[in-house]
């Protein structure tokens, strides 16, 4: 069984502004490196990274890059170049992870994958709603070709039957839409570890 696992990282900033927020540093590093470690950490069959950046390109020496085949950046055409490289890399399923998602776990990702082995797909869900990471086996892959819109993907996951979600936690599906969003997170991780720590230190 083939896995491949794919992150799109080629898809419109402008809620963030003029610079790539895949690059903007975020708890020590790109942010683009949070999103990538845990799909490295996975052991895919293939890995695979969708974007159109030079620089994102350069951080990423683990995937086998390519660009999406339309000029438009949309989500969409990222997903669907996504898909192609996967089936031409003979895969029997493809996980799609965010670029801008930096709390993915690799945890997470395994659940995904055993749900989708056992099934057909599976996706990310938080209190009903669904969203990426999501893995789909290849009988779904003619009909995610046949996607049009950027909210293709997100109508075919909310169609899925209740079996497929993996739930997860809120701070999981958490994505950087704007440069706010890099202060509140760093602000609530560096909370989380200095509770962690105290935590520690009362038990010891």
């Amino acid at each position: 069984m083939t896995m491949v696992a794919v992150l799109l990282a080629a898809g419109e900033s402008e809620r963030f502004g003029s610079n790539n927020k895949l690059l903007a540093p975020f708890l020590g590093k790109p942010l683009i490196l949070h999103a990538a470690r845990p799909l490295i950490d996975l052991e895919a069959d293939h890995l695979v990274a969708v974007t159109d950046s030079c620089a994102v390109r350069a951080l990423l020496p683990e995937f086998h890059c390519i660009a999406p085949d339309s000029v438009s950046r949309s989500q969409a055409n990222s997903f669907l170049a996504g898909l192609k490289a996967a089936e031409d890399l003979g895969a029997d399923s493809v996980l799609f992870s965010l670029g801008d998602m930096p709390f993915i776990s690799t945890s997470l990702l395994k659940k995904l994958i055993l749900r989708c082995t056992t099934g057909t797909a599976s996706v990310s869900s938080c209190n009903g709603f669904r969203s990426a990471p999501a893995c789909f086996s290849s009988v779904h892959f003619e009909a995610l070709t046949c996607m049009t819109g950027d909210s293709g993907a997100r109508m075919f996951t909310n169609s899925l039957p209740v079996g497929c979600a993996v739930k997860t936690d809120p701070r999981s599906m958490a994505d950087i839409d704007y440069p706010e969003d890099i202060e509140k997170w760093e602000t609530l991780s560096q909370s989380d570890r200095s509770s962690r720590k105290q935590g520690l230190e009362t038990a010891l």
